[in-house]
């Protein structure tokens, strides 16, 4: 386990690093000790839930990966925690309808993608 930290004192990362690539889950914090960042790897290889978060603490994207492609959902949110965009992809490739909303919650339009090939909009 490595852990680095800032000049204040405060943590700032925390990994595993094996065999030169990430291995299992890494952490990165604000320097104010709110977490960044968190991600697990496999291998060097994205692999499970990856999630961002503004300064303020909420979420700013939650996605998921499976041996380094996307796969699964992705949510995008605004710094007030409002949703954003909703997609689903399936091993790298946006499958199923992409919802876009504005800042308020209300949803803007629909896209549905098979296999990365947008099919329809709403």
């Amino acid at each position: 386990m490595i852990k680095t930290y800032y000049k204040n004192g405060k943590q700032s990362s925390e990994f595993t690093y094996q065999n030169g690539d990430f291995n299992g889950k890494r952490t990165v914090w604000y320097p104010d000790g709110k977490v960044q960042f968190t991600a697990n790897y496999t291998d060097g290889l994205s692999d499970g839930e990856e999630k961002e978060f503004y300064p303020n603490g909420k979420v700013n994207y939650e996605k998921y990966y499976k041996r380094d492609n996307l796969h699964g959902a992705y949510k995008k949110y605004n710094e007030a925690g409002q949703l954003l965009l909703e997609e689903n992809y399936v091993e790298g490739f946006e499958h199923g309808k992409s919802k876009y909303y504005d800042n308020s919650g209300k949803l803007q339009y629909t896209i549905t993608n098979y296999w990365g090939e947008e099919i329809a909009v709403d």
